[in-house]
């Protein structure tokens, strides 16, 4: 993919600053259909900026469906619609994982649009450990402790 010379710049900072999650909005804000991740992903391809796409993604995710249950409309900025605030935790969270940044689709979120054409328990299993190894590597938790261990630990515990 070509450079976007009219990209907007990104606002989250570079994975090598090693911010901790909490000052980060946690993981993935109201964002949690992480199945549609490749589809997002390869819509992304066909939009320039930053409020391009997250406005298509926000259009598509009224069309297709998602899960919003855990979102309090009273919660979201004035002018917001639920659509609108799961696009926009989507983009910040791949931008998080290094799926895209100011050029586009990074190797690592062509990956995860690759998964796009499987059904939705192949593409679960495939982008499970994808994820995982994305987390394990750009997130940290306080004192740059593995962000990891820490969230199977309590995964473990809530189940």
């Amino acid at each position: 993919m070509c450079p976007r010379p009219d990209a907007e710049p990104l606002s989250e900072p570079p994975a090598s600053s090693h911010a901790s999650l909490s000052l980060r909005n946690g993981l993935s804000g109201v964002f949690l259909d992480f199945d549609l991740l490749p589809d997002l992903l390869a819509r992304a391809e066909r939009t320039i900026t930053r409020g391009e796409t997250t406005a298509d993604w926000a259009d598509w995710l009224s069309e297709v469906g998602f899960d919003h249950r855990h979102v309090d409309p009273d919660e979201l900025p004035a002018g917001m619609s639920v659509a609108d605030s799961i696009a926009a935790d989507a983009w910040r969270f791949s931008l998080r994982m290094g799926f895209i940044d100011s050029d586009g689709l990074t190797d690592a979120g062509r990956k995860v649009e690759a998964l796009e054409d499987l059904d939705t328990d192949l593409r679960e299993a495939a982008l499970a450990p994808v994820l995982a190894d994305r987390v394990d590597e750009r997130l940290l938790g306080q004192g740059n402790a593995p962000i990891l261990p820490l969230l199977r630990r309590a995964a473990q515990s809530l189940a």
